[in-house]
């Protein structure tokens, strides 16, 4: 939440949303079934973007069965096109980025872009 008023970005317009939908730590490991649930929270939600947070949320949702959906390369800090209506947002894993001062800066770096994206929204 703090992350989202720094930038000036209205928490609730912000969806969030962990990739895998089972309690297990690999998301390599997760059935099919709890993987697929994303797809489903995106058709129910419809964002306007997904922060995609690290490598093995990245292999998750590139592994995605979402209808017209591109690719999302590891470009952190680069709004890249997922759908006609989303945008996707590569970022390093917040959870690795916690401990080291230089992987902060680059998890900020690349996730600071978020607010310039929200910047140009239309007003409506």
């Amino acid at each position: 939440m703090k992350s989202f008023k720094r930038l000036g970005i209205d928490p609730l317009v912000v969806y969030g949303t962990l990739c895998v939908k089972c309690p297990i730590p690999e998301p390599d490991l997760a059935a099919g079934e709890c993987v697929g649930r994303l797809v489903e929270e995106l058709a129910i939600v419809q964002p306007k973007i997904v922060v995609v947070m690290g490598e093995p949320a990245l292999r998750i949702l590139n592994g995605l069965s979402v209808p017209i959906s591109r690719p999302i390369e590891d470009r952190e800090g680069e709004i890249q096109p997922f759908t006609p209506t989303i945008d996707a947002l590569y970022v390093p894993d917040i959870d690795e980025s916690l401990d080291e001062e230089g992987a902060k800066q680059r998890f900020w770096r690349a996730f600071k872009t978020l607010g310039e994206w929200y910047d140009d929204l239309p007003p409506y």
